[in-house]
């Protein structure tokens, strides 16, 4: 993804129908070593689809599948832009975005974590990889991912909120809860941090009881 949300596409071919007039046209196709895309569909909106499909609105969920499905054999071409450019985070992480949509999570977070540590200071795609990880059951590396996510950025309040709902579900509720105050804190107007953390806080006065 570009700055702008854009996608930036890595040996692309452009197809251009142009008109002069009523009786005059023709196609124009280049070969092009990188071309940017402009999309409705940003990199937050891509994780989400393919992750927490739930959480996603219709109209963006509707926006990603119509671009996804414009993409002939997306992995095919996204390994060959790998081969062509092995050290680009941003080929990465849409790799382990489609192969997340097919399901194939162990896979896709391999590919999410590698672009993660291509990108060492970037906590969105730490947390991407975390949530792969989360997904695919792999809860010991989840929380590398969503640890390394915080020192990245320690104002990030989503990878707060998914490292303290990892620690409530391995009943590590003492770090759920920091955790959770963390998000809510940084975040004070989310309103699934405050109830997470009232849940965590149910628990935790049963426990003692």
């Amino acid at each position: 993804f570009g700055r702008d949300e854009s996608w930036m596409l890595e040996t692309a071919e452009h197809t251009e129908f142009t008109s002069a007039d009523a009786n005059a046209s023709k196609v124009d196709r280049r070969a092009l070593d990188h071309f940017r895309w402009p999309t409705q569909i940003s990199s937050e909106m891509v994780a989400t689809a393919v992750l927490r499909p739930e959480r996603m609105g219709t109209i963006d969920l509707f926006q990603y599948m119509t671009v996804v499905e414009s993409v002939a054999d997306p992995e095919r071409e996204i390994a060959l832009a790998t081969e062509w450019d092995p050290n680009s985070a941003g080929i990465f992480e849409v790799h382990g975005m489609v192969l997340a949509g097919l399901n194939r999570l162990p896979e896709a977070a391999a590919k999410l974590r590698r672009a993660s540590d291509l990108s060492p200071t970037d906590g969105q795609r730490a947390l991407q990889a975390g949530l792969a990880y989360a997904e695919a059951g792999v809860l010991t590396e989840a929380e590398k991912m969503f640890q390394t996510a915080v020192q990245r950025d320690p104002q990030f309040h989503r990878a707060w909120y998914n490292l303290g709902l990892l620690f409530a579900q391995s009943n590590r509720l003492a770090d759920a809860v920091k955790a959770l105050r963390r998000a809510e804190t940084v975040a004070p107007t989310a309103a699934d941090y405050p109830y997470a953390l009232a849940t965590v806080l149910l628990r935790t006065v049963d426990l003692a009881g």
